[in-house]
């Protein structure tokens, strides 16, 4: 009888444990430098943000591809409820950044500046996915450096801290009461990151330009043409069923059939030279 109550005991505690272990929720996983994208709602006491992946991946893509993050739409419904596609109450912003003294790959070296010089930031802004749309106001080395601290760090540290939802394990709820939540970095009313020159939010349905502004271009790959310069990088899009797509800036190639053309005129132009000769 003791044995049998002590065999029924176990089995107990190991079910018990089992639907305990279930119910712990995955940590997130974040490192300085990632986009992260960050919702809210006027009137909710919650916000969604999700890690789409490093930017040095986005700054260097040549391609446009849709990401293959799944749950969005999902836990968007749930948080903010079923028409938040195309609700003008949510606005989103992605970001990026870093506070170490060592520069994110490719984004400039130091060099034999101060070392807050190691610093870059992507921020979104609403667009039309083009390079010539109205880029970010240009700005101070050290703006970009203390900004590139607070995302990186500061919000990125909030996120971290999360857990993933039960349908996406790159996306956590994070209250509005959290201190330096989204919330509070771009509060209801300013919608920019830190005194940026114009807003960085959009509307889920909308286009999601994103730019580059490094505090020293140092040593960068494909460096803009100053400190603090906004630099166009490509746009993202968030379908209605959640799928989230980069559109990378590339520099076009001349079509093959210029090529041929522009060889076959440079080849007459030759042909003509030397029968005049």
């Amino acid at each position: 009888m003791k044995l049998t109550k002590l065999v029924k005991a176990g089995l107990i505690a190991l079910i018990c444990g089992a639907f305990s272990a279930s119910s712990v929720q995955a940590a997130m996983t974040y490192t300085q430098g990632d986009l992260l994208l960050a919702f809210r709602q006027t009137g909710s006491n919650q916000t969604y943000v999700v890690d789409l992946g490093s930017a040095t991946s986005f700054r260097d893509a040549t391609t446009a591809s849709a990401l293959g993050i799944s749950g969005i739409a999902a836990d968007m419904s749930a948080t903010f409820g079923s028409g938040w596609y195309t609700d003008n109450t949510i606005f989103a912003s992605i970001v990026g950044g870093n506070s170490s003294s060592t520069p994110l790959p490719g984004d400039g070296t130091g060099g034999t500046l101060a070392t807050y010089f190691n610093k870059s930031i992507y921020v979104s802004k609403s667009g039309t996915g083009s390079a010539s749309d109205t880029p970010f106001n240009t700005l101070a080395a050290s703006s970009v450096s203390n900004n590139a601290g607070i995302i990186g760090s500061t919000f990125g540290s909030v996120f971290a801290a999360g857990t993933a939802t039960g349908n996406n394990t790159a996306g956590t709820i994070i209250p509005t009461s959290t201190v330096n939540d989204y919330t509070d970095l771009v509060p209801p009313g300013a919608s920019t990151w830190f005194g940026m020159s114009s807003s960085t939010e959009v509307n889920p349905n909308g286009t999601f330009d994103l730019y580059r502004i490094l505090a020293n271009t140092n040593n960068a790959t494909d460096a803009p043409s100053g400190n603090g310069v906004a630099q166009y990088q490509g746009a993202f899009t968030l379908s209605s069923s959640g799928v989230v797509s980069f559109n990378p800036e590339v520099t076009a190639a001349p079509e093959p059939s210029r090529v041929i053309l522009l060889g076959l005129g440079l080849s007459g132009l030759l042909m003509r030279r030397r029968r005049k000769a």
